[in-house]
């Protein structure tokens, strides 16, 4: 207690000077120098004894899809815009590269590559090329999990023996070298020589196809490079080199494919989807034209709305027509009644000539040149018989003739009155049934002018509707034509060097080894310090 080297928990909690810290991790040399030695012989035995893993890169440019790039997508890769406030919320530029490398990711991509180069077979010992021990020719059960050892019998013959889920062991005879191995629907076949001798012992571990692509897409890294670039690095490593490249532009191939052939189906789905509707809409169009026609035929209608307008228009005119001869008859009817009548009331007299000559006073009458023949003989006539009076009596045999002749023209020109007011009753009568005629079309037109119009919509709109399929339709095949897949393979996969593992690293290793011996010891030196104490 009283040793002036020796201080307490107490002491050492109250400080400790960092001389004195040195000095008392000296005394404790051999256990730190002891703890180092001991990390740093596991570290590199680790180090050395471990199987070298290889990884593979390959470089993907994911595109903006312009289709449907939205106002966060162009924002998204504007330098420095993942600084700006709410950037983060509001994902600028993530959404859709983190979908594609979900995709990328997925159990469809996986499951592709593991299908195509076999990886539920692998080979486990010796650590190293699949290919330079055997090659699969072709994929089994995908359900199947079993474990298969060749031990090297001598002469290029291997036994082999299967270990499967909760099964013993069994032989499946021997198998020599490059020859074939069948189980569980699997076919290999060993390589016929080695460069290095055969191997004495060869372990192959059959996974289900599921272990298989759980297992790819553990070791599988995809990642983004910057937070602004678009540039998507696919990265797999694993014991295998040339396996590790294989899997990756695998991974890309399936990628690219897989995309290729959404954009391609959605494409061709929708040109699909256009040629149809074209070709329907083509088929309800001449439906239409045929309608239209029909019913133009029928009703004789080339232009309604010219055609409403001309049988207005005549309808006007034979109703102006109707009442100028209305008005003519009933001025000729009046004057027939009055000459009637004055004849009536002068019974067996000579009638005034005046009465018969009023009919020559009649417009249409008097513009008749047949009437104006009888009126130019029927003044000879009366100038005649004047010239007769002079010299002759009213009894005179030559001026009765000629009362008599004048008394007949005046008759005729009657008679010609009368018969005139008859032909205006049927004209009038004529006119009076294309009257109503008219009157009847023009009361069916505008029923008919609907079912025309209705008709000449219908063809109008789905010639519209037509025309705007098929311009979707070219444009849509455009577009398919030269459609952009949307990613660029920048970077292949390529098979590392031999002497370039990326695990384990020995001087990175040896390093990190020596800090943590160090490390190791110096905290035994203060514990087991703090224990004597």
């Amino acid at each position: 207690m009283n040793d002036p080297e020796r201080v307490g928990p107490q002491e050492m909690s109250q400080g400790m000077t960092l001389k004195e810290l040195i000095q008392r991790l000296l005394r404790q040399w051999i256990l730190i120098g002891g703890v180092w030695g001991g990390v740093l012989v596991l570290v590199a035995a680790w180090t050395f004894l471990a199987s070298p893993r290889y990884q593979s890169t390959a470089t993907l440019r994911i595109m903006d899809d312009p289709r449907g790039m939205s106002l966060a997508g162009q924002l998204g890769d504007l330098p420095g815009a993942s600084s700006l406030p709410g950037a983060g919320l509001l994902g600028f530029g993530r959404e859709d590269l983190e979908t594609e490398i979900g995709v990328l990711k997925s159990w469809r991509i996986a499951e592709g590559v593991v299908d195509s180069l076999s990886l539920a077979v692998q080979v486990t010992k010796p650590a190293g090329i699949r290919r330079e021990v055997l090659e699969v020719l072709a994929n089994g059960n995908p359900g199947v999990e079993a474990i298969l050892t060749l031990r090297h019998e001598g002469q290029g013959s291997y036994s082999v023996r299967v270990k499967e889920d909760e099964e013993p062991v069994r032989d499946l005879g021997n198998v020599q070298a490059g020859g074939e191995l069948e189980f569980g629907g699997y076919r290999m076949r060993l390589v016929e020589s080695w460069d290095e001798g055969p191997p004495g012992k060869i372990r192959i571990e059959i996974l289900p196809r599921y272990e298989a692509v759980k297992e790819l897409r553990e070791d599988l890294r995809v990642r983004r490079q910057e937070a602004a670039s678009r540039l998507v690095d696919v990265a797999y490593t694993i014991p295998d080199r040339e396996l590790a490249a294989a899997v990756v532009n695998g991974i890309v191939d399936e990628y690219v494919a897989y995309k290729s052939w959404v954009e391609g189906s959605e494409a061709r789905h929708t040109a699909t989807e256009l040629r149809e509707e074209v070709a329907d809409y083509l088929v309800r169009l001449a439906a239409a034209e045929e309608r239209l026609r029909v019913f133009q035929e029928e009703h004789r209608i080339v232009a309604p709305e010219e055609e409403a307008e001309q049988q207005v228009r005549r309808y006007a005119e034979i109703l102006i027509l109707k009442d100028e001869l209305e008005v003519e008859w009933t001025s000729l009817a009046s004057l027939l009644a009055l000459i009637d009548a004055r004849l009536r009331d002068e019974p067996g007299t000579v009638p005034d000539p005046a009465v018969y000559r009023q009919l020559a006073t009649f417009p249409t009458l008097i513009a008749n040149e047949a009437v104006q023949n009888l009126l130019t003989v029927l003044l000879d006539l009366e100038n005649e018989r004047s010239a007769l009076l002079v010299q002759r009596m009213e009894d005179n045999r030559d001026v009765r003739q000629l009362t008599e002749r004048i008394a007949e023209i005046e008759t005729q020109l009657f008679r010609l009155g009368t018969d005139y007011l008859e032909s205006l009753d049927g004209h009038l009568a004529s006119v009076q049934v294309v009257l109503d005629r008219i009157s009847a079309e023009l009361e069916e037109f505008p029923e008919r002018e609907m079912e025309y119009l209705r008709l000449f919509r219908d063809r109008l709109v789905l010639n519209e509707a037509y025309l705007m399929l098929q311009a979707q339709l070219r444009m849509a095949e455009v577009q398919d034509a030269i459609r952009d897949e949307g990613v660029r393979i920048v970077d292949v996969g390529l098979v590392a060097l031999e002497d370039d593992p990326e695990f384990p690293k020995p001087l990175v290793n040896l390093f990190l080894g020596m800090v943590l011996g160090l490390a190791l010891g110096v905290a035994s030196a203060l514990v087991r310090d703090l224990w004597e104490a």
